[in-house]
């Protein structure tokens, strides 16, 4: 089976495909991602109409992504690289971000809402690895009752983001980022 032209695979969980990506990105309806795709093959996917919604991309290296508005929700990131990704107005409700790097990422307009940014530890009682973002721009994100208790945000901007609810006290997390 070699053409997915037409295919409606609504509700598949694609784990390693056997197949390009260029043939999985003709069907319609792929809601789940291989981690293994580069940056540039997931943009292509966005590009032809494809969402990422419950992706799984945990420890997926997408470092410069430029996918503005994109709909992220739902999707496993934990431990993923987005340095410097633009995300700017992308939906990121319910993400697992736990361990992930967002240094210098574009998320203004963001919504986050309800998703984790925590530590994750590769064995019990091992070193934590926990979210960072340094320098991310979240002016303007929704981040109603988002998990980050401690989460590593030197010099995140943060003007006009709702923290509402936030696991994090809003006055600690405001204090922590010298807002």
């Amino acid at each position: 089976f070699r053409s997915f032209v037409g295919a409606d695979l609504t509700g598949a969980r694609i784990v390693n495909p056997g197949v390009s990506i260029e043939a999985l990105v003709s069907a319609r309806g792929i809601e789940t991602w291989y981690a293994g795709l580069s940056a540039d093959r997931l943009a292509d996917a966005v590009a032809h109409g494809r969402t990422l919604a419950g992706a799984l991309l945990a420890g997926a290296d997408l470092r410069g992504l430029s996918l503005p508005g994109v709909d992220l929700s739902g999707a496993d990131l934990t431990g993923a690289d987005l340095t410097g990704a633009d995300l700017h107005g992308a939906d990121l409700a319910y993400a697992r971000l736990d361990g992930a790097i967002l240094d210098g990422a574009n998320l203004s307009g963001a919504t986050l809402r309800m998703a984790t940014l925590n530590c994750i530890a590769e064995y019990i009682d091992g070193p934590r690895t926990c979210a960072r973002l340094h320098g991310a721009d979240l002016r303007n994100a929704d981040l109603n009752a988002v998990a980050m208790a401690a989460i590593n945000a030197r010099a995140a901007k943060l003007d006009g983001a709702n923290l509402t609810r936030s696991e994090e006290h809003t006055s600690e997390l405001q204090s922590r980022l010298h807002l």
